[in-house]
């Protein structure tokens, strides 16, 4: 026995008696006692005359002595043949016990174990390739291993490395599994060698880090987007700033522009001249606006337009970028109403659900229906949808012949973030950023979909009564009342120009190129000024700041701040600091003179 209580020893009994051994022991003591016995037990028993007990009696008997030395000598050789017998059968136990592991081993291994000929036919491989690949290991011993490579180049570069070193070590490959899909593999792999060094066989593992690659590659994307979206933020800073000294250029040209046209006669050639200067300027004008709703999106003034313009533009826009598989079916009813609405997010929501669409049929093709046409909302329908009411509707629809959503899905599909597309397919923003603009714009978007048919996106947004509204080619001027207006900008042409403007108008201007000198001036003389406009964004007091402390010394005067920026100064802002109005920059004639009686008339 061991330390552990276990039975080492040579004879276990209940075994020994039943084993191969123990006949050949057993065996052999009867042969040695015939040997014995088997002559004078014949010759007593048959013959009955006793000499069996005489031989027995007599030792003197040569005869008996070497029946005796011959027989134990067999039971000693039968003993001899026993043990060893059990020694061999112990080894052959042991090297059962060892190949039924290494067996386990080999069938349960997570990599895959593999041996090729030195021509790449594959002699030996683990089942455990079958969970990997599906491949089972019938199916690929006696194949060339090159065959399963997903790009036959890796199969070369492993086999030069191996050339090379005579073994490999973490080599990446990639390979292909049973359906024709990539598999990313890492490769530890030797040449064997026969006897006399000439190279016979290959032999290594395969790890399968696919799941590791598609992470690493995610990661990568991930970080592509975080850098994207900070290249982003960076560019809305950077045309912020572009925006704030571009429109400080505009304004003195449209301002001038705008005072020498008005002073021209009617039948002036000039008119035309300084017409073409006006358009330019203007050009320039939306260009800075296009670039601060790209970068910052800064939500542009609600317009009415007719929807069908804009969805024939985008549509001219995506059909390069769609596939060919995706046929495009149009049914748009040029007559709808109009809707008032920003152009900029409209143009966006049309892309969104276009793009969703043709992604759902990209695998196998279908058709992209876009629909627009004028639809009244009664008080039944009105009652299914709260976001509905009892009025005229133009009404987006975008459908396809994909795939379909689930229900479960559906249910969520305008959250932010949630998306069921890989990574480098969507942000899970796009409808969420849809939704949030219909509902902006006081309408609603609602959804069907049947697995295995396409969805339907459904898009409401209210008409508006064309009749009241005003279109004027030349807005009127409205001229003061000789009131005095304290003019404040950092940059030294919007000022001149402001004077200029203002003083075209019929007001007094008194102009200072700082916050901190303004609000000297003012605290000397708060009486003198009517009204004061100053820019925001200013070095050493923004204009905030500037009217919070022209409020600290006369509380009732009225502040109008400019801005090249395109900031939406929120209503709690414009409360907490004392503005009263805000107008952007550059300066419009028309604009300036509106603001100021809107406030000075309160």
């Amino acid at each position: 026995m061991n330390r552990s209580g276990k039975d080492i020893s040579i004879f276990s009994y209940s075994d020994w008696l039943f084993s191969f051994r123990s006949v050949f022991f057993l065996t052999a003591v009867l042969i040695a006692l015939s040997v014995w016995i088997f002559d004078p037990f014949v010759d007593a028993v048959l013959l009955g005359d006793g000499s069996f007990y005489k031989q027995l009696t007599q030792p003197e008997s040569k005869e008996i002595y070497m029946r005796t030395v011959f027989s134990v000598l067999i039971i000693v050789i039968g003993l001899v043949g026993s043990v060893l017998l059990n020694r061999s059968r112990q080894a052959e136990k042991i090297l059962h016990k060892s190949e039924k592991k290494y067996r386990e081993i080999f069938e349960n291994v997570r990599d895959v174990f593999y041996q090729t000929d030195y021509h790449g036919i594959v002699t030996e491989i683990s089942p455990s390739v079958e969970r990997h690949s599906g491949y089972t290991r019938e199916a690929l011993i006696g194949a060339q291993l090159a065959n399963f490579y997903f790009y036959p180049d890796d199969y070369l570069k492993l086999c030069d490395k191996l050339e090379e070193d005579s073994e490999v070590n973490d080599f990446e490959i990639r390979m292909k599994d049973k359906d024709g899909g990539l598999i990313y593999v890492s490769v530890n792999a030797q040449i064997i060698f026969d006897a006399v060094g000439n190279p016979v066989a290959t032999e290594g593992t395969l790890r399968d880090i696919t799941e590791r690659k598609r992470a690493e590659e995610e990661k990568i994307k991930l970080e592509a987007q975080l850098h994207h979206s900070q290249k982003l933020e960076t560019l809305g800073t950077l045309a912020g700033g572009i925006a704030h000294d571009f429109n400080n250029i505009l304004t003195p040209i449209l301002g001038y522009a705008d005072m020498v046209i008005s002073d021209l006669p009617p039948t002036s050639p000039l008119r035309d001249d300084v017409g073409h200067i006006l358009s330019g300027a203007n050009r320039a004008k939306e260009l800075v606006e296009q670039i601060l709703l790209f970068s910052k999106q800064v939500e542009k003034e609600r317009k009415p337009f007719s929807l069908h313009l804009i969805l024939k533009e985008v549509l001219k826009l995506l059909r390069p970028t769609i596939p060919a598989t995706v046929e495009i079916r149009q049914r748009i009813d040029t007559s709808c109403d109009k809707v008032l609405a920003d152009a900029s997010q409209m143009h966006q929501v049309i892309v969104n659900l276009c793009t969703n669409a043709s992604q759902a049929m990209e695998e196998k093709g279908g058709v992209l229906t876009i629909e627009l046409k004028q639809a009244k909302v009664d008080t039944s329908n009105a009652k299914l949808h709260i976001n509905l009411n009892e009025q005229e509707y133009v009404r987006l629809t975008v459908s396809d012949t994909g795939a379909g959503i689930d229900d479960a899905i559906l249910e969520r599909i305008f959250e932010p973030f949630f998306t069921t597309k890989p990574v480098d397919k969507g942000t899970g923003m796009g409808l969420a950023v849809v939704h949030g603009i219909v509902r902006s714009h006081h309408g609603d978007i609602l959804v069907n979909s049947v697995l295995g048919k396409g969805s339907t996106f459904h898009v409401y947004l209210p008409t508006i009564n064309t009749e009241v509204e005003s279109v004027t080619n030349e807005p009127e001027v409205i001229l003061g009342n000789r009131e005095s207006v304290l003019v404040v900008d950092d940059d030294e042409a919007v000022g001149k120009v402001m004077q200029r403007l203002l003083q075209h108008l019929n007001y007094k201007a008194d102009v200072r190129y700082s916050g901190i000198e303004a609000l000297k001036i003012f605290r000397q003389r708060p009486e003198e000024y009517d009204l004061v406009i100053s820019d925001l964004t200013m070095p050493d007091m923004t204009g905030l700041e500037l009217s919070e402390q022209l409020r600290n010394v006369c509380s009732e005067l009225p502040v109008i701040i400019m801005t090249g920026y395109g900031d939406s100064l929120t209503d709690a802002a414009l409360e907490t600091y004392g503005i009263n109005h805000v107008i952007g920059k550059p300066v419009v004639t028309h604009v300036l003179a509106s603001a100021i009686r809107l406030v000075l008339d309160k």
